[in-house]
């Protein structure tokens, strides 16, 4: 009898963490819609004297927000039903993994309605209560079975990046030079970024010879270099070509920071 109860209790923990799992998927797939929209309309309407860009930008960061949370949820659930016995840490050891095998409910529920996490909840009680399998619990195992893949230890941002640490030198990442003149705004392979080089070297840098290069970075890394130029476009403002000695020149802001796009694409990505 005792037995019987213990296995129950465990079943309805097993259920618990994988309808955890599902919500915390469908907040960050949602989430990362969001952002990924305000994006779009940004690169739409920029032209647009009518588009109110505080609102387009407010939505942009709730949905990075619940992206993030919905994520850590989702991960720290996945941990739960990979190693049941240890206790979650979401600072700690195995947190990584987590994150990774949280990516692959993301996946599943990218994109899902509000309706759709009602839907998730109903099903997952029903199946706990009839003993089941639900479809969270479905994904929940699927990600858990992720564990031993390739690619587990790297945590993927919501945007799709990873670390510039963890990544692979091909990747691309955007950056721009510090102290220059409009610190203007590259995007190279991660193994360039990397590398040790002088100011000088580069337009706008000076002219000593003993000034190192200050590269400082604006996104994660990325698969593709489109991706990486879309990143740091939908962190810009107020584009613009310049007049003066500067005419032609195209700059952006990001945040209280003007940068010259003369060696990333310029303004195009906006027309």
């Amino acid at each position: 009898m005792v037995a019987l109860v213990v296995l129950a209790g465990k079943v309805m923990l097993v259920a618990l963490t994988a309808t955890a799992l599902a919500l915390g998927a469908v907040q960050a797939g949602g989430g990362m819609s969001r952002y990924a929209s305000a994006a779009r309309t940004v690169e739409d309407r920029f032209h647009d004297e009518s588009t109110d860009m505080d609102e387009i930008q407010k939505a942009r960061t709730e949905g990075m927000c619940d992206a993030v949370v919905g994520t850590a949820k989702a991960a720290m659930a996945a941990q739960t039903i990979a190693s049941p016995d240890v206790p979650v840490n979401p600072v700690g050891i195995g947190f990584t993994d987590a994150m990774s095998i949280a990516q692959v409910a993301i996946e599943q529920h990218e994109g899902a309605s509000a309706g759709a996490e009602a839907d998730v909840g109903a099903g997952t009680t029903a199946a706990a209560g009839a003993g089941g399998q639900s479809s969270a619990g479905e994904v929940a195992g699927e990600a858990a079975d992720t564990l031993n893949g390739p690619g587990v230890g790297i945590a993927v941002s919501p945007d799709g990046s990873v670390p510039v640490e963890q990544a692979s030198e091909s990747y691309h990442i955007a950056w721009y030079c510090r102290d220059f003149g409009w610190e203007p705004i590259y995007i190279t392979t991660v193994e360039r970024f990397r590398a040790s080089e002088m100011a000088y070297t580069y337009p706008g840098g000076g002219i000593d010879p003993d000034v190192p290069l200050v590269k400082v970075p604006l996104t994660g890394a990325f698969s593709s270099e489109e991706e990486a130029r879309k990143s740091v476009y939908g962190m810009m403002s107020n584009p613009r070509t310049g007049g003066g000695i500067y005419a032609g020149v195209p700059f952006a802001d990001i945040g209280e920071k003007t940068h010259s796009l003369e060696f990333c694409g310029g303004l195009e990505w906006w027309q």
